[in-house]
């Protein structure tokens, strides 16, 4: 099995909390063809450690990163001399995601047989390669991607695999089993390995699956510890962007922004309108009178309330706090300046959590 050195990553995370590492990861400067590559080998050594004596190797990829992740599993086994096979569930033409397309090129120009799969015909057309050719089968069909009920030829591949006498090794997730409950809907893959990417998925660990995970193993894919406790753009897939349907305004984000001063006007107008860009209902802002009345001239999207004079005062924490009580999160410091006038609010009255912006 790949040598996972780590002592920090046992415990077991959702799909969602995997997108939001995924995507950090990219952010500190990990690029995901690293990330894929590291996955793609630690399958194809899982393969080789575990069915050393196996010569046919059969690849049934997706067109998502999951598919990927195969298709650089299927590059390795080629390059230590075993026999491989793709079956691609589409047309090499549909492939849109770059990870994929790069590894399926690379793929075209080995001697590796790419068999396109975009209906169940051609899967039960070449259904001699699932068996009795194939002696492992490597599932990287749809991983922790899977959405509901699932579809052609998704659903026809996987009866062929679990029909086969090879060994089957999954990739992340066995397709068909939702990786954050350990349900399976229709029909799953039954694997005897499963090689999950930097933790455990929610769903593998529960009680029940094992008939679908085998032997789970967790491999390093390179995502240091410390990608895991950054702040980075991933960190908006925790925000939801649904609506209930008899929400009002005002019910999904209120933000309140209290900042500008006579000589910076534009940074806290740049704020709340990017908060309404992100998806919050309401983004009011609290700034000196020419600062507000500019931003109710220029956008009447923002919600601007004046506070008497060129800079923030001790004498506005009474109205500012009316508008507090009212906000889900607050916002002090775009263009705030430093007059100690100005210092003095915001000790009088920064005791609560908020968000504090400050230009290095």
């Amino acid at each position: 099995m790949p040598i996972d050195f780590r002592n920090w990553t046992s415990s077991a995370i959702t799909t969602l909390e995997m997108r939001v590492i995924d995507r950090n990861a990219t952010y500190v400067g990990i690029d995901r063809h690293i990330l894929m590559e590291n996955a793609g080998r630690s399958v194809a050594t899982t393969v080789i450690e575990r069915y050393p004596k196996a010569q046919r190797i059969l690849v049934v990829a997706g067109l998502g990163d999951n598919g990927g992740d195969g298709l650089v599993a299927a590059r390795y086994l080629h390059s230590w001399g075993r026999e491989v096979k793709v079956v691609l569930l589409g047309r090499i033409s549909d492939a849109r995601e770059e990870l994929v397309v790069d590894n399926l090129g690379i793929l075209r120009g080995l001697n590796v047989e790419i068999i396109e799969a975009p209906t169940p015909y051609d899967l039960l057309a070449h259904q001699e390669v699932f068996h009795p050719w194939a002696e492992v089968i490597i599932d990287a069909i749809i991983g922790t991607g899977i959405r509901g009920i699932l579809r052609e030829p998704q659903a026809t591949a996987i009866e062929l695999i679990n029909k086969s006498s090879a060994y089957k090794v999954a990739v992340d997730i066995p397709s068909g089993l939702d990786p954050d409950t350990g349900e399976v809907r229709d029909i799953a893959v039954k694997a005897h390995v499963t090689v999950t990417m930097h933790r455990p998925k929610v769903g593998l660990v529960k009680e029940g699956v094992s008939q679908y995970v085998g032997d789970l193993v967790v491999a390093d894919i390179g995502i240091p510890e410390e990608v895991e406790h950054v702040v980075g753009p991933g960190d908006l897939y925790y925000m939801s962007y649904s609506r209930m349907p008899d929400s009002k305004k005002g019910d999904n984000g209120r933000i309140l922004f209290i900042g500008g001063s006579r000589e910076f006007t534009g940074a806290i107008y740049l704020a709340a309108k990017a908060a309404l860009r992100t998806g919050v209902d309401l983004s009011v802002v609290m700034a000196p009178r020419d600062v507000a009345r500019d931003i109710r001239a220029h956008d009447p999207s923002v919600i601007a309330i004046p506070l008497d004079g060129d800079y923030l005062m001790l004498s506005h924490v009474d109205q500012i706090m009316e508008q507090v009580g009212k906000s889900h999160v607050i916002a002090v410091g775009p263009g705030l300046g430093l007059r100690e006038e100005t210092m003095k609010l915001l000790s009088s009255w920064c005791q609560g959590p908020l968000i504090l912006v400050r230009r290095s």
